[in-house]
């Protein structure tokens, strides 16, 4: 059970994210420095598309990564599972950072702002610890 959570949680902490940064995007006007322009589309609307999309495919790699790393990789060589994780979770990690330096810079500062940048922080963080410990193939006895 400590493999599995270890497997989705980053995953799971970037979506969680992801869903708030939605809910940002639907309180922005369009044009925050003409409030009485409603034409358009806000910036981080187009964002949070954008990083959904990413995300998608970034969260797809990360736990097929994860899955081969812990059932295929050969167990006599750390540096093997190391690299399929490494390979496996830098796209969440790099998506979770520029989805943190989206949201700093396009929305106002508010506690739901504040949220999302420390949940996606947070999944990025979980995908560095999640590199580090397929080295010790996650848990499991040497």
């Amino acid at each position: 059970m400590k493999t599995f959570v270890k497997i989705i949680s980053a995953p799971t902490i970037f979506s969680i994210a992801w869903l708030c940064l939605i809910t940002l995007a639907g309180s922005t006007p369009p044009n925050p420095d003409d409030p009485q322009d409603t034409y358009g589309l806000p910036i981080i609307l187009l964002y949070a598309l954008l990083i959904f999309c990413l995300g998608v495919a970034a969260i797809a790699v990360a736990l097929i990564g994860n899955v081969v790393t812990l059932k295929f990789a050969p167990s006599n060589k750390k540096w093997v599972r190391c690299c399929f994780s490494l390979i496996a979770n830098t796209p969440l990690l790099l998506l979770a950072l520029f989805s943190a330096a989206v949201t700093f810079g396009c929305v106002n500062p508010s506690a739901l702002s504040m949220l999302t940048i420390a949940l996606f922080l947070a999944s990025a963080a979980t995908s560095m610890v999640t590199t580090k410990r397929s080295a010790n193939r996650f848990g499991h006895p040497t």
